[in-house]
């Protein structure tokens, strides 16, 4: 009788041991998703147009091996993912000799985005924007009143009738993006008319249509050369004898540089371009409060160095989160040239880095198989997105 005594006591307390351990793994557990240890997948959520730097958290319904808690550390809000979503694309424009066959080939390159543009006092191409949407990429489109590829386009006589031609367009095309424009601030007005102001005005109208409609809008891009005018004039100010501002102003950026740099890179006093810092960096203070979503410029250097310091001005100085609908590097002098910049966009965790591939930049032949070039293209969105467009 004793001994059937001493069992049942012996039951009883290995039961309430059970029942105490038990309770303590689901406060582990509830602790650990309070704090966002458990289930992180921090872009499952982000959707077309979203930075890369948004975080999105959902929790897992698996519970974690208790003994590894100790060793768990606290994951903080952090940018990093082993599967980011793609922020590459392209522009092969007629390169492919069959139209619109050139879409197919940039989803087989493993682009995401795909850039076109749009004239709006003439016939809408309809084929372009009909393909992008069937082969599953998100277009950016460079919307433009006039001009197109014959002249530059000039501001819109009338804001209203301008933003029911917009509100059109997003029906018709349904973009991911819209850009107002091409190189704003380009001199001599290759590409644009108008003054700030005016293009201030426009790029407002646009963004109000625009996010009436659930689209990111972004300005039509700041040249290469005032991207690298802004950057040297910032670093000038701050460290003329810097590594950074000797980098920003190295001649083999691009030939172009050579007479942009023709006094030693004294920015504040070249009269060459000193207006032009002066009216760029006007454009970048104001994109934001006219409703711009990102500070789009383009890049037709080849120095990776250079780009990631203009990356990180233009960054600070907008306000927003920097896109490029137009980068291409004309004349690479090494062979790994065009991996070097596809890498620097990818670690900078630039939202939109579209390549423009016409003219010197071609990645393809006309029958759509590719360069070399094409191929490291191909590669990199192989090692990075296989799983992920």
């Amino acid at each position: 009788m004793v001994e059937t005594m001493r069992k049942s006591v012996i039951i009883y307390i290995s039961l309430i041991f059970f029942i105490l351990s038990v309770c303590s793994c689901n406060n582990n557990h509830n602790l650990l998703v309070s704090r966002g240890v458990v289930g992180l997948d921090r872009y499952a959520n982000i959707t077309d147009g979203q930075s890369l730097n948004s975080t999105v958290v959902t929790i897992s319904n698996n519970v974690p091996n208790i003994s590894s808690i100790a060793s768990t550390p606290v994951i903080a809000n952090t940018t990093e993912s082993s599967n980011p979503l793609n922020p590459f694309g392209l522009m092969l424009g007629n390169t492919i000799k069959s139209p619109g066959d050139e879409i197919e080939v940039a989803k087989n390159m493993g682009a995401r985005y795909y850039r076109f543009g749009v004239t709006l006092t003439e016939v809408p191409d309809n084929i372009t924007a009909t393909k992008i949407l069937n082969n599953g990429l998100n277009a950016v489109i460079t919307i433009r009143y006039n001009g197109n590829q014959k002249g530059p386009s000039s501001p819109p006589p009338d804001i209203s009738v301008f933003k029911n031609s917009i509100s059109k367009v997003i029906d018709r095309d349904h973009p991911s993006v819209l850009v107002y424009e091409n190189e704003e601030d380009s001199p001599n007005f290759n590409f644009y008319t108008g003054n700030n102001t005016q293009y201030l005005e426009g790029l407002k109208a646009v963004c109000e249509v625009a996010h009436q409609k659930g689209v990111k809008c972004a300005n039509g891009g700041i040249t290469s050369a005032s991207s690298v005018l802004v950057t040297a004039d910032y670093y000038e100010n701050e460290n003329p004898n810097s590594e950074k501002f000797n980098i920003v102003t190295n001649n083999t950026l691009h030939p172009y540089f050579e007479k942009i740099f023709q006094d030693g890179g004294n920015t504040t006093t070249n009269p060459y371009f000193a207006d032009r810092i002066i009216s760029a960096k006007e454009l970048i203070s104001k994109y934001k409060e006219n409703g711009a979503d990102y500070m789009n410029f383009h890049w037709h250097a080849q120095s990776s160095a250079a780009l990631a310091l203009v990356i990180e001005v233009l960054r600070n100085q907008s306000g927003l989160p920097v896109i490029t609908n137009e980068f291409a590097p004309e004349t690479m002098n090494t062979p790994d040239g065009l991996f070097q910049l596809l890498n620097t966009f990818y670690e900078l965790q630039v939202p939109i880095a579209i390549e423009y591939a016409l003219g010197s930049n071609v990645l393809t032949n006309s029958d759509g198989t590719l360069l070399s070039d094409g191929q490291v293209y191909q590669q990199f969105m192989n090692q990075h997105f296989s799983a992920s467009k």
